[in-house]
């Protein structure tokens, strides 16, 4: 699909880059990615992608918004406290970028879900920004099963 006069507007840095260009930019506005865990890492993930233009966006997170995530997940604000963080974080990275397909799951990506999710939204890359090591040993398992690229990152602490 050509790139309209707003996408060209929008995306003019990017088409200035030799490694995007027109091409690149059309390759990310169909793409379609998952993000699991809506927190300090996929608050940010989830802006840059959404900006980026990425077609669509899937957010997995069963958590509610406190108000101790305040200071670190900059999506949230107090309005939003006790509210399901998908859901906030894709109501307002849809305001964002309209263009962007954002959904929200306010589920627990299990060994026993991710299957049906998967074939319904069929991810081409995984965001891997959740907080437990349970978690990050299935995300990976599952990328490795589905072929997909994987793209970690985590926070880490001495208690």
């Amino acid at each position: 699909m050509p790139l309209n006069d707003d996408d060209f507007m929008r995306y003019s840095r990017h088409l200035l880059m030799s490694d995007i260009g027109e091409s690149g930019q059309q390759k990310l506005s169909q793409a379609r990615v998952l993000i699991v865990g809506m927190g300090g890492l996929g608050c940010p993930v989830s802006l840059y992608l959404a900006a980026a233009g990425v077609g669509q966006i899937h957010l997995i997170d069963d958590d509610k918004v406190a108000l101790s995530n305040l200071p670190r997940q900059l999506l949230f604000n107090p309005t939003d406290i006790e509210s399901n963080k998908a859901h906030v974080a894709a109501d307002k990275l849809q305001q964002r970028n309209r263009d962007s397909k954002i959904s929200a799951h306010s589920i627990r990506l299990t060994s026993d879900n991710y299957q049906l999710l998967f074939n319904t939204i069929s991810p081409q890359a995984i965001f891997d920004c959740s907080d437990n090591f349970a978690t990050r040993q299935l995300i990976n398992r599952i990328a490795v099963e589905q072929h997909l690229p994987l793209f970690s990152a985590a926070i880490s602490a001495d208690q």
